[in-house]
């Protein structure tokens, strides 16, 4: 039998169905990679040879994810997880209103006090409190930990940008920030607190970060772990990152983070490395332009750049040589005046022959037009002296045969042209 399996009902039915109180009363409520392990499982459970690292595979998450996630449903009675974790059964889904309780009253009686205490412009609701107790026990974070999750959502008014309108920090913001904060192993109340600072210290400058980029929304938990990772891991200074912020086309964060972690990669990381290397990229940029204009061909810039342009240029190819190379293969038919059939038929020859410079590159360009030209210049050729012949005209590598035509006919051609062209 395999990992994942379907009740005795669910089988009997003979086809997955996905019901809609999952979706419209369950899925909202849940985190994106706990609905995907659930709609996977569901998926593979249509054969018997699946393991919990298929999943994990097909969803590129560890198996514990995995694992944590079957337990987040198995509280929500969607599923049942065996005691060795060896296999879950998937069960008929009921809507949350006809669940049953999962969680001891008096557990939470504190906690169910403090947080009336704290939310006082709209009312928690039963399955607000149920999502919270299935965060803590599904992650391991504790009462404590949640408690100052939820008094730093407050007391910093985080909001999710797309509820701007509600009274008082939502139960979505504050379930992503305990999800996000446990699931990347900040659950005790000492960890999730000195998390909690780190971000708060932030504020200032994520807004100046916002200020360049021209972000009116609401700063979200994931721009300041952004933000945060840019300083610790990538190893940059506040005014580097406003630095390469001016300079973006597009203003979103998640394009700076890709800017970022190139430079990064590349072991760019001060502001005078980055002007020098946005420079050479900028040439770099106009030369392909001027190129494929030249040629009449139209890729993408930075594709061009960064396949074909850049490495000519490592290679040792000047800006002028790679532009009478243009002029050159202006002349191809158009399938040819691409820029793979251009480096396969010039920069690849050219450079296992060592020309680079403009003087040699020109040679090389000479020397093919010569034998482009020689290869392509029409003979005759006789064939039979018989009373009706045929006259094969050749060029280069293609032969074109004329009408039949008689001996003497033949004969009058091949006088008028000389030695040298039979």
């Amino acid at each position: 039998m395999g990992f994942v399996r379907l009740n005795k009902i669910l089988k009997e039915q003979r086809t997955i169905k996905l019901d809609t109180a999952f979706i419209f009363e369950y899925m909202p409520l849940a985190p994106d990679n706990y609905v995907k392990v659930y709609l996977t499982g569901l998926a593979f459970s249509s054969s018997e040879d699946n393991d919990i690292e298929g999943i994990a595979l097909k969803l590129d998450l560890d198996t514990s994810t995995v694992l944590e996630a079957f337990k987040y449903w198995e509280h929500l009675e969607l599923v049942e997880l065996s005691d060795d974790h060896s296999y879950v059964e998937y069960q008929a889904i009921k809507p949350i209103s006809k669940l049953s309780p999962k969680f001891d009253p008096k557990k939470y009686e504190a906690f169910n006090s403090w947080i009336n205490n704290r939310i006082k412009n709209r009312t928690v609701t039963p399955n607000e409190f149920n999502e919270y107790y299935t965060i803590m026990e599904t992650t391991g974070l504790t009462i404590e930990a949640m408690e100052i999750i939820i008094g730093h959502c407050i007391r910093n008014n985080i909001k999710d940008y797309n509820n701007e309108s509600e009274p008082e920090v939502g139960k979505s913001t504050i379930t992503k920030l305990a999800r996000n904060l446990a699931h990347s192993g900040y659950r005790t109340y000492d960890a999730v607190k000195q998390k909690l600072e780190e971000l708060e210290l932030s504020n200032d400058d994520l807004k100046n970060v916002f200020k360049v980029l021209g972000l009116s929304r609401t700063p979200l938990y994931k721009d300041k772990a952004l933000l945060i990772s840019w300083k610790r891991d990538y190893k940059f200074e506040q005014s580097t990152i406003i630095h390469v912020a001016k300079t973006l086309p597009g203003k979103e964060m998640s394009l700076l983070d890709v800017v970022l972690f190139k430079f990064c990669k590349n072991g760019i990381t001060s502001k005078k490395e980055i002007d020098a290397h946005n420079n050479k990229r900028n040439v770099l940029f106009s030369l392909a332009k001027e190129f494929m204009e030249i040629v009449g061909v139209y890729e993408p810039y930075a594709w061009a750049v960064d396949n074909f342009f850049e490495p000519w240029t490592k290679l040792g190819f000047s800006n002028k040589s790679l532009l009478v190379i243009a002029n050159h293969a202006k002349a191809l038919t158009k399938f040819q005046r691409q820029l793979k059939q251009i480096n396969d038929a010039f920069i690849e020859p050219f450079t296992k022959k060592g020309a680079f410079d403009l003087s040699k590159v020109e040679t090389e360009l000479k020397v093919l037009s010569e034998t482009n030209a020689s290869s392509s210049t029409p003979t005759f050729i006789r064939k039979n002296n018989n009373k009706d012949d045929t006259v094969v005209v050749r060029e280069g590598n293609r032969n074109f045969v004329s009408r039949s035509i008689s001996a003497e006919e033949l004969n009058k051609i091949f006088d008028e042209v000389s030695d040298d062209e039979l």
